[in-house]
């Protein structure tokens, strides 16, 4: 009896996104780099790029298609970073879910009234309603003897 033959592994398929793949909108602006019978095209899940300008076409027969991954790559790189869906950019949906990191509020000088505190905003301080002020800076360590 022969033994059958070993598996193979091939990638097929490589997901290309400005987006991280753990991003929630991750899958609705990537752009798939996909095997075909002839080559390799792009594809979003339901058309296919007709022409190098960006032309979408549902006709898996009229899409362009590539002889090798690498340059089909590249091409889907350059569409990920102007990807639009439903009239939002793929920046725009980035800095939505990634939103700019802020500095936290600083406090005003000790004995400020509290209520004119950015960080104090809010905190419902006892009375009187002072501001702490900021914290002490850390005492510098002592050299030795």
């Amino acid at each position: 009896m022969t033994q059958p033959p070993e598996a193979t592994v091939e990638a097929v398929r490589y997901a290309v996104s400005v987006l991280p793949a753990d991003d929630i909108n991750f899958n609705a602006y990537a752009l798939y780099v996909q095997r075909r019978r002839d080559g390799w095209g792009i594809t979003d899940g339901a058309g296919w790029v007709e022409t190098r300008t960006g032309t979408w076409t549902l006709d898996h027969y009229e899409a362009l298609t590539f002889p090798t991954p690498e340059p089909a790559l590249a091409l889907a790189q350059r569409f990920a970073l102007r990807r639009t869906v439903n009239g939002i950019s793929v920046t725009e949906a980035y800095q939505r879910t990634h939103p700019a990191t802020t500095t936290p509020p600083r406090h005003r000088p000790a004995g400020t009234n509290a209520e004119q505190c950015p960080a104090c905003h809010g905190t419902n301080p006892d009375w009187p309603f002072l501001c702490p002020g900021p914290p002490a800076a850390p005492a510098a360590p002592e050299e030795p003897q």
